[in-house]
């Protein structure tokens, strides 16, 4: 195997291969990071600063420091799967396109390679990829480049591999070779598809997952015609959607009201499964509530009974254990804001649903000032399109148009590990436009600004 390594690299990379770049590693707190600098830090970036953004096709250089924010940048911006974006992004990268940076050349996209080899070889070493994955011109060698990962792993030869690579970079004139596959290597890490475990990236997906992943990537153009185009435009998240029969259940999917849509996920799942808290990072959610129309939509009243109890007001198709684990996201967001202003009032943060379902909010939080926050916690399992709806329960709806202390939080994808916060204004005290409230212990109904 060892000819087959030196064949291998024959003619492959030119004087500026794997040139060293001075691109930003994003290695923790990716999505706010690239949001904040897509948003407040656009304006500070250049076009060396920007360089792994450029990579992503997040924004376009325009000649010297003039910067653009593409199409999928901007679709990144106003989505809610923000890292499913950059999943998309980072799927679709390879560097062998002049318009992108004429001093490298890699003929693949490198997560496309990378995920064909992990399904074969459950993980990669750094070493490895710098010594096989980072070559790969055509997918037709991807076969070749397992066999050679493979044999490198049993050979008692390792020097000899490591060798004719050292050859290969004084060939190409290649300095700091192992520093700047290191940093092309630490970009594919802002897929959620992998994570990395030491010197090794493993695949967080099951192998069922990465056969539907790829097959949706089998039609995408990565001649070199079509390609820049193709890095830069972004319709929206295309992953599983390539398939007709995905995008029929879908689209059935949504046009039925989050409680329907969650017992129809229950029956295929079996549960609920929830991410570990440890890992989940909420964010905030910005957005208006459209006021132009009022809904129109006409339920019937049912009696409410004389139970004080609230039923948790069928959260997300009466299940309690999605509703508490929102609750939980909650406060370790209202955790970390206090870690910022005012610590000392972290102890004082309390789930109160556990303790009394009557109070008719979920949390006892402070402000950093020290004023009570008396949060009400509605679990939404999707994210909002055109609108969202929740329940509420009678008891709650009285509490709210009398606290001065009321807030109301919505956690949107609360099953991902990337969920969304939305402080919605409360529509109990003042009546607010757009937001329908109808009297099914309660129905409200929320109309989003486009």
């Amino acid at each position: 195997m060892i000819n087959d390594y030196k064949k291998y690299l024959e003619g492959k990379g030119t004087k500026n291969f794997w040139k060293k770049a001075k691109q930003k590693e994003y290695t923790r707190d990716v999505v706010n990071k690239i949001y904040k600098e897509l948003t407040s830090g656009f304006s500070k970036l250049t076009t060396r600063s920007s360089i792994t953004l450029r990579y992503l096709g997040l924004i376009i250089n325009l000649g010297g420091d003039k910067l653009q924010i593409s199409n999928a940048g901007d679709t990144f911006l106003k989505s809610l799967y923000k890292q499913k974006i950059l999943d998309e992004q980072v799927m679709k990268v390879y560097l062998d396109c002049p318009e992108l940076n004429e001093n490298l050349s890699i003929k693949i996209a490198p997560m496309e390679v990378l995920l064909k080899i992990l399904y074969s070889v459950d993980y990669v070493s750094f070493e490895e990829y710098q010594l096989f994955v980072c070559w790969t011109n055509d997918k037709s060698e991807i076969s070749l480049v397992i066999d050679l990962i493979e044999e490198y792993r049993n050979s008692d030869s390792k020097e000899s591999y490591l060798e004719i690579l050292k050859d290969k970079s004084q060939e190409l004139s290649i300095v700091d070779f192992a520093d700047a596959v290191k940093r092309f290597f630490n970009t594919l890490i802002i897929s959620s598809y992998i994570q990395k475990e030491s010197d090794k990236i493993i695949p967080k997906l099951s192998k069922k997952d990465i056969e539907l992943i790829l097959e949706s990537f089998s039609l995408r153009d990565f001649s070199e015609e079509g390609y820049f185009d193709y890095l830069n435009t972004n319709d929206g998240w295309q992953i599983y959607t390539s398939n007709p029969n995905y995008l029929r259940v879908i689209e059935s999917l949504e046009q039925k009201t989050t409680e329907e849509q969650e017992e129809i996920v229950n029956k295929i799942t079996g549960g609920l499964s929830f991410p570990d808290l440890s890992k989940v990072k909420p964010q905030i959610l910005e957005m208006q509530i459209d006021e132009s129309i009022e809904p129109t939509i006409k339920t019937k009243r049912v009696k409410s009974g004389t139970a004080k109890k609230i039923d948790f007001e069928l959260r997300d198709s009466n299940n309690r254990a999605a509703g508490d684990f929102a609750e939980k996201i909650v406060i370790k967001h209202e955790i970390e804001e206090l870690k910022e202003t005012n610590p000392e009032l972290i102890n004082r943060i309390k789930q109160v649903s556990l303790e009394d379902d009557t109070l008719g909010y979920d949390i006892l939080s402070l402000t950093s000032d020290s004023y009570e926050k008396h949060i009400e916690v509605k679990a939404v399992r999707y994210r909002p399109a055109i609108k969202f709806r929740f329940f509420i329960s009678e008891n709650e709806v009285s509490i709210a148009k009398e606290d001065p202390n009321y807030y109301l939080y919505i956690v949107f994808d609360y099953l991902s590990e990337s969920p969304f916060i939305y402080m919605m204004p409360n529509p109990f005290m003042n009546k607010i436009p757009g937001v329908q409230i109808d009297p099914i212990k309660y129905l409200v109904t929320v109309k989003i600004k486009k």
